[in-house]
């Protein structure tokens, strides 16, 4: 479930000899630096070392920019791919390697995935107002396109009666996060310490996200499995809860009750993207 832009660095014998040597990256205003003797150690068979940049799926099209400096502070040149062309650091969006992977790979389902992760990162701006200047005109019409074409078919779920003093529950998809699903309970404060809670049959401490509502969640669910059922329950010690359900339930429910349109895309595409994850990572 968790969004990485990996980069792939060659570096020079001087530079990973050097104990001072280090990397800084810079994303969405956040400066990180990499010291090469950490990176060495796990280097990878041709090579390289790799640099991770973490992000939510809005952030496809978010630039990061990437400097080497030896042990002294002195920037280092760099070159892409064998060019002769050199600079002092690299820019980079998770959009270009999507984009790349889409005109040059030869997997047809390589090709679809990087495409329906495109346009799902574009459909989380659009919902969000993230960073919508970075996309085109094209980019909204190709989201509004790609989403006509798709019905989300029925996702079962199963639940039960809530006990007493539990006045209500919701589910929610943090979008914002690594595709966590997010059961809410609503009761008295006064009375949380008559009821446990449980997530997948094992016993979970409810978090509290405000007067009389609390939560418990599954994160970091992998794109190719947000069919898979989550188990929430909850339990006064005589009557219990458990509702099953699971990312792409709550995605059924938003395309045929959501009176936004564009949370309709986004759910729409979310599922477009598990389809195209599920038929690459899993078949």
């Amino acid at each position: 479930g968790k969004l990485n832009l990996n980069v792939y660095i060659k570096l020079s014998e001087e530079i990973k000899a050097d104990a001072d040597a280090y990397i800084i990256t810079t994303f969405n205003g956040v400066t990180t630096t990499f010291y090469v003797a950490d990176l060495i150690e796990h280097i990878e068979s041709d090579g390289c070392v790799k640099v991770r940049q973490g992000m939510f799926a809005g952030m496809m099209r978010d630039e990061m920019t990437l400097q080497v400096f030896n042990g002294n502070g002195e920037i280092q040149p760099l070159t892409y791919k064998g060019s002769t062309n050199v600079t002092d650091g690299f820019v980079f969006t998770a959009v270009d390697y999507l984009r790349s992977r889409q005109q040059h790979s030869s997997n047809v389902k390589m090709q679809e995935l990087a495409r329906a992760a495109e346009l799902y990162g574009a459909a989380v701006q659009v919902y969000f107002k993230y960073h919508t200047e970075l996309l085109t005109a094209e980019d909204i019409a190709a989201v509004q396109a790609a989403a006509g074409e798709i019905t989300i078919p029925k996702f079962n779920e199963t639940e039960g009666t809530l006990p007493a003093g539990i006045t209500d529950r919701s589910k929610t998809v943090l979008f914002e996060e690594d595709n966590t699903l997010r059961m809410y309970f609503n009761l008295d404060d006064a009375q949380l310490g008559n009821y446990s809670f449980s997530l997948n049959g094992e016993e979970a401490t409810p978090v509290k996200k405000k007067a009389g509502e609390y939560y418990i969640q599954q994160p970091n669910i992998a794109p190719a499995i947000l069919d898979t059922s989550y188990s929430f329950g909850v339990s006064d010690g005589t009557d219990s809860y458990t509702m099953e359900t699971s990312v792409l339930a709550y995605a059924y429910n938003r395309q045929q009750k959501s009176s936004n349109p564009d949370m309709i895309n986004l759910a729409k595409l979310l599922y477009r993207y598990y389809l195209a994850a599920s038929d690459y990572f899993m078949n």
